[in-house]
């Protein structure tokens, strides 16, 4: 047996377990997308506008 066969037993065995692993893993890609979609951006433009301000030499 290789170990995903053995993986698919446990979660077989143990439909609980099977549903705190897919929770985790959405929670994970969850928070990540989070990070890309909305963070992200709003981190570029205060960098942008930042180095905008230096190249023009204005005050904020």
């Amino acid at each position: 047996m290789t170990i995903l066969d053995n993986l698919i037993s446990v979660f077989e065995a143990s439909p609980w377990l099977f549903y705190g692993a897919v929770l985790f893993f959405g929670l994970s890609v969850g928070s990540f997308l989070n990070v890309v979609a909305y963070r992200l951006p709003l981190i570029m433009h205060r960098d942008w506008k930042r180095e905008c301000h230096e190249f023009l030499e204005l005050k904020e």
